[in-house]
């Protein structure tokens, strides 16, 4: 583990691949709050921290009078292949481009904060995006990264590479290494169907996405909105052999 991030990131890590594993099984409870501060040797406060941000996200629930068990309520997806939204629409033949830019430096709001390791006080690029597809809208894009990372970005920047990981990687030598995607289905709220040219409550693809480097380092926050009519992800998994 990387022991320059918080402790309740590197300990929802772990659990998180023992879920991937099967060491942690759907249904099974995990250990109580003594024993993983025993084990991990933390306070129950991190724990805590821990055991919410993974119910949150949609991996544990809790019992009463039982303890903390393993869901499956949303779908987890492990890609082979790292790639941007743009990368992904290209391989499919699309046409893509970008209808609409916004950047803007701000202070993260707390949910924001949290999924990046970050305190509250550190700025973050805040980049919404509207993508089209062969001339129609496709997908909403809202990216947060710590300006740390970003040190002379700009919307110009982000024009001329299109592709976010792009910019990252031959701009900033920044390479996304792994992501942890959650995928929902959803329905489109107004803002989202105004935008992306579809009825209120039509169904939308909301993916939400860290993204991180190969120092370990989580560089993105992503929540992104896609048109469930002319989008599909598919996910090859295979048995593993003993």
């Amino acid at each position: 583990m990387n022991r320059g991030e918080p402790a309740y990131l590197r300990i929802r890590k772990d659990m998180l691949q023992k879920i991937s594993s099967g060491i942690y099984k759907h249904g099974d409870f995990i250990p109580s709050e003594q024993k993983l501060c025993d084990s991990y040797g933390v306070s129950r406060t991190t724990i805590r921290m821990t055991i919410n941000s993974l119910i949150e996200d949609g991996y544990m629930t809790i019992v009463r009078g039982r303890g903390t068990k393993i869901t499956s309520t949303k779908l987890r997806c492990s890609l082979s292949n790292v790639m941007s939204f743009t990368d992904a629409l290209n391989q499919q033949g699309m046409k893509t481009s970008l209808r609409e830019v916004r950047i803007q430096k701000v202070f993260p709001p707390a949910d924001v904060a949290k999924k990046l390791g970050i305190q509250a006080d550190e700025p973050v690029f805040e980049i919404y995006r509207v993508r089209d597809a062969d001339d129609e809208p496709i997908s909403i894009h809202y990216s947060y990264i710590p300006c740390k990372y970003l040190p002379d970005y700009d919307q110009e920047l982000f024009v001329e590479f299109q592709s976010l990981y792009r910019l990252l990687e031959e701009r900033y030598n920044i390479q996304i290494q792994v992501s942890e995607d959650n995928i929902s289905a959803l329905k489109a709220s107004k803002e989202e169907a105004k935008v992306l040219k579809l009825n209120v409550n039509d169904p939308v693809l909301f993916i939400e996405r860290c993204a991180y480097d190969v120092n370990d380092r989580i560089i993105e926050y992503n929540k992104t909105s896609i048109r469930g009519d002319r989008y599909s992800q598919m996910i090859t998994m295979r048995k593993r052999m003993n």
